[in-house]
């Protein structure tokens, strides 16, 4: 492996606010790193890249400050922290955000908290863990999700189908995936549609 380059050497960019711990370990020595509210005449001339490793603000008189940048380069998938109207009107300066880096994590968070509120977790927990089963009995029966899947053969797309019974009524929360063959429900939400059907038994 070639020695690190040597500071002068490293390519400059700038930070919006300082990096995370771990993403600085995995950047080390690879770049030569400013925070952009330190940088001094010279280095807001030579700056062109900016790396926005959070939520602070990035407004027009940020941009203003450093005439040379190119490249605006945020590890967030949303961008309203970003004033884009003025990278617009600096014209050559790029924006990239994260994309879709996020989407599988966000899509098992969202449907392990479905099944979570619905199966009642974490009020079982504190149930348990303040001893309420010795003094109030056992924790009441929460509500059954279950998950089954279809494929319309018409349209090809995947639907996935959360059955929520509880006492009398059936609640059908219906996910239709609008891409093909996709591997699991943790890509629901890439782009979905909801159907909500509740039917209640006959007495």
């Amino acid at each position: 492996m070639p020695p690190p380059p040597a500071d002068g050497d490293k390519p400059l960019v700038l930070l919006a606010q300082p990096l995370f711990p771990n993403f600085a370990a995995a950047l080390e020595g690879r770049y030569r790193f400013v925070l952009a509210g330190d940088a001094d005449a010279a280095t807001a001339a030579e700056a062109r890249v900016l790396l926005v490793a959070g939520l602070m603000a990035v407004t027009a008189g940020l941009i203003d400050r450093f005439p040379a940048l190119e490249l605006m380069v945020a590890t967030s998938v949303g961008l309203d922290h970003v004033d884009l109207r003025a990278c617009r009107h600096r014209r050559g300066l790029a924006v990239t955000n994260a994309g879709a880096a996020f989407s599988v994590d966000t899509a098992d968070y969202a449907v392990g908290l479905v099944v979570a509120v619905l199966r009642r977790v974490a009020a079982a927990e504190a149930h348990l863990r303040r001893g309420a089963w010795a003094t109030d009995g056992e924790f009441p029966l929460a509500t059954k999700v279950s998950l089954t899947r279809q494929t319309t053969p018409l349209c090809m797309r995947d639907i996935y189908i959360f059955t929520i019974i509880s006492n009398d009524t059936h609640l059908n929360i219906t996910f239709r995936i609008a891409l093909t063959n996709l591997p699991d429900v943790r890509n629901f939400n890439i782009k979905f549609s909801i159907f909500i059907h509740v039917a209640r038994h006959a007495s």
